[in-house]
């Protein structure tokens, strides 16, 4: 679904430029379990960028319902609770109308 998530980003996200590029990168890791890419990844897909300012990016697309959070809900089964990365829901979807 990486693929998909990332055309909807592009072609129907309210946000711009840094913010949208952390949008790219959730959506680059998008599956049918979420996304967990951490914020260090997020910061390179980005242009190394700070970690706080994908943080901020991140309630940017909260605010807009383009992404939800679950803290420390991503990871592989394995990793301990303390360990886990967030968990990103991309929450963009094509309107009736596009093609």
């Amino acid at each position: 679904m990486s693929n998909e998530a990332m055309a909807i980003a592009l072609h129907h996200s309210r946000s711009s430029g840094t913010t949208k590029l952390v949008l790219l990168g959730i959506a680059n890791h998008d599956g049918d379990g979420g996304a967990w890419p951490s914020l260090a990844t997020l910061a390179t897909y980005a242009g190394g960028v700070s970690e706080r300012t994908v943080s901020r990016a991140i309630g940017e697309l909260v605010e807009l319902g383009e992404v939800s959070v679950e803290r420390n809900a991503g990871g592989l089964r394995n990793c301990r609770d303390d360990r886990r990365p967030n968990l990103y829901h991309f929450l963009l979807s094509c309107p009736p109308d596009c093609d």
